[in-house]
C-alpha cells in the first residue's frame, strides 16, 4: 500500500469518528464574573488561558458548561501542580453564574541528580531539572543529562504550551552512543556507535468539545553522524541499513482516547493510541513507515488493589521496528526487533505502606508476553515470555515523581532485566 494512502486511510478515520455533542435544549449559561484567588506564583492570566475561559463566555446550555468545567478541572487536577485547587459555580440569575477559583501553588522546581542502573546500559549518572508550572505560566520545562558507558544523552523540552485548544511541546535531543541489535539466543549480531542531534514539535489537538480523543502531529528532523561499525554476523542486517549519515526528516502522527483518572497514586480508566510513524533517511535512501497501537486499561479494586492490563503490537510497512522489546519487561530493548509484533501484559497493583505523612509503596507483579516476527528469525522464535515485579515509591515532596525499582526475567534467554530509575508519575 503507498505511503500516500496510508497517510489518507488514517485520516479517514480521524475524521470519521464520531465527535461528543450536546442537546442544545433550554437557555445559554454565561459566565460573567471569574474570581481567582492564588496562593503561589500561578498567573491568573495563564489559568484561564489553560482553562480556555474568559469572562461572559457563553454555553448552550447549563449541562454543556458544567461538563466542560468539569473535564477542564480535572486535566488541571491530573498534573499535580498545586496542594489545593478549589472551585465554585454560583448562580445569580436564571442562565447567568460566577464562577471562583482558589488555588495554592505545590513546590514545582525539581534540581535532581540521580544515579540509576539498567541491564540495557549499566550503571547511570545524571541529573534532571524540571520545572513545572514554570515561571507561574502553567508550562513544564525540563532539561535532563544522563551518562553510562555504553550511551550519553541530552535532552530540553518545554511542554503544556496552551495554544488555543491545542497543546504543544518542543524538544530538542542529543545522543552519544551504542546502538545493538540481539537474537533470540541472546547474543548481540550487530553492534555501532553514532551520533544524533534531534528536534521535534509535537502538537496535541482535541477532537470535539472536550471530548477525551485527540488528534496529535509531530514533525521531527534529525541529523545523524559519527557511524563507527564495530561488527556484524547477522545474515540480512546490512551495513548500509544503519548508515544514515546527513539530514532526515520526519513526521508523526496518530490519535489517542485517554480517560485515565489518578485517585491518589492508583490510575482508573482506559488509554488507547494509535501511532503512524514516517521517517526518510536521506544518507542511504530508506524509509520507515510503522503503524503501532496500544490499549490500556486499569481499574481500582479496592483502596489498596488496583489491577491493569495492556495489548498492543506494530506493522513496519518499510524498515523495521528497531527497541522491540520496550513493552516486554524482562527483555532487554535491543533482543528484538522485526517488521510486525503483538504484546500482551497484565499486573497487579498492591497498595503495601502509606503513611499518615503521605509516603507510600507500592508492589507491581507482572506476566508479559510476545510475538516479534523478524527477517532473521519467526516461528517459536518469535515467542517472548516474561515475568517480574515492580516496587514503586512516592514521595510527598516529590508529588509529580516516582521512584521504580523493575526486576523482570526473560524465560526465553534465562536471564534479567533490572531497571531502577526515577520516572514521571502519568
Amino acid at each position: 500500500m503507498p505511503i500516500r494512502l496510508r497517510c489518507i486511510l488514517l485520516s479517514l478515520i480521524i475524521v470519521s469518528m464520531v465527535l461528543p455533542c450536546f442537546a442544545q435544549d433550554g437557555e445559554p449559561a454565561v459566565i460573567e464574573n471569574i474570581k481567582i484567588e492564588i496562593i503561589g506564583k500561578t498567573r491568573s492570566s495563564a489559568l484561564l488561558r489553560e482553562l480556555r475561559l474568559h469572562e461572559g463566555i457563553t454555553f448552550s446550555s447549563e449541562e454543556e458548561m458544567l461538563h466542560i468545567l468539569s473535564v477542564r478541572f480535572q486535566d488541571i487536577e491530573k498534573r499535580r501542580l498545586y496542594k489545593e485547587f478549589e472551585t465554585e459555580i454560583v448562580q445569580i440569575a436564571p442562565g447567568r453564574f460566577n464562577l471562583i477559583i482558589k488555588a495554592e501553588d505545590a513546590f514545582s522546581f525539581y534540581p535532581i541528580p540521580f544515579a540509576a542502573y539498567s541491564s540495557d546500559l549499566g550503571i547511570i549518572f545524571g541529573g534532571i531539572l524540571t520545572y513545572q508550572n514554570a515561571f507561574g505560566t502553567l508550562t513544564d520545562q525540563m532539561l535532563m543529562g544522563t551518562w553510562s558507558p555504553k550511551k550519553t544523552y541530552i535532552m530540553t523540552e518545554i511542554g503544556n504550551i496552551a495554544a488555543g485548544p491545542m497543546t504543544l511541546e518542543v524538544r530538542f535531543e542529543q545522543t552519544i552512543g551504542l546502538n545493538r541489535f540481539g537474537n533470540p539466543s541472546g547474543d548481540i549480531v550487530l553492534q555501532y556507535s553514532g551520533m544524533s542531534t534531534a528536534a521535534s514539535i509535537l502538537a496535541r489537538i482535541p477532537l470535539g468539545l472536550e471530548s477525551p480523543w485527540f488528534y496529535w502531529l509531530q514533525p521531527k528532523a534529525a541529523f545523524f553522524y559519527h557511524y563507527e561499525f564495530e561488527y556484524n554476523i547477522s545474515s540480512t542486517l546490512e551495513d548500509d541499513r544503519f548508515l544514515n549519515r546527513g539530514f532526515s526528516p520526519g513526521i508523526d502522527h496518530g490519535f489517542t482516547f485517554d480517560s485515565i483518572l489518578k485517585d491518589e497514586n492508583f490510575r482508573r480508566g482506559i488509554l488507547f493510541s494509535f501511532m503512524n510513524t514516517n521517517f526518510w533517511y536521506t544518507g542511504n535512501g530508506r524509509n520507515d513507515v510503522l503503524l503501532e497501537s496500544d490499549l490500556i486499561g486499569l481499574i481500582p479494586l479496592t483502596d489498596w488493589l488496583e489491577i491493569s492490563g495492556r495489548i498492543g503490537g506494530f506493522y513496519a510497512a518499510l524498515g523495521i521496528r528497531q527497541n522491540a522489546g520496550d513493552r516486554l519487561r524482562g527483555t532487554l530493548d535491543y533482543m528484538t526487533y522485526g517488521t510486525a509484533g503483538v504484546y500482551l501484559t497484565g499486573q497487579v497493583n498492591f497498595r503495601v505502606l502509606r503513611t499518615s505523612g503521605g509516603f507510600e509503596m507500592q508492589l507491581r507483579p507482572f506476566s508479559d508476553i510476545g510475538y516479534i516476527k523478524s527477517e532473521e528469525w519467526d516461528g517459536r522464535d518469535s515467542f517472548e515470555y516474561c515475568v517480574g515485579s515492580s516496587m514503586i515509591l512516592f514521595i510527598p515532596a516529590l508529588p509529580s515523581l516516582s521512584f521504580n525499582l523493575d526486576f523482570g526475567w526473560d524465560l526465553k534467554r534465562n536471564r534479567p532485566e533490572i531497571i531502577i530509575r526515577m520516572r514521571p508519575f502519568i
